[in-house]
């Protein structure tokens, strides 16, 4: 695939800067499908790809969804960022401390 962006450069748009961060987000999509291929199990695969988001997009909180079928609707699998419940700080979330009820219910 080519993808070709055509602009002034007195748009004020900054075309190496934007071409830097399409690079860096898909060496981290590569990143991530080589850990699948090695065999990085489910859980530790949403981790990373939660933190791996986080990162390279530069937002203070990523999640990873899985379907619920308890819920019917969707629950974290995965988080960055987050703060955990115990906790004030940031921190990874994992499916356990990620799941009250009210956030199933208000994705649904």
């Amino acid at each position: 695939m080519v993808t070709a962006v055509i602009g002034d450069p007195a748009d004020g748009f900054d075309h190496a800067q934007e071409l830097q961060r399409m690079t860096a987000q898909a060496g981290a999509i590569a990143a991530l499908a080589n850990a699948a291929l090695e065999g990085l199990t489910l859980e530790a695969l949403r981790r990373r790809t939660a933190e791996t988001v986080r990162v390279v997009l530069g937002v203070e909180h990523a999640s990873v969804p899985t379907p619920d079928p308890d819920a019917a609707g969707i629950a974290l699998a995965a988080g960055s960022g987050w703060p955990r419940p115990s906790s004030a700080g940031p921190a990874s979330a994992t499916p356990a401390t990620a799941r009250p009820a009210s956030r199933r219910s208000m994705i649904r």
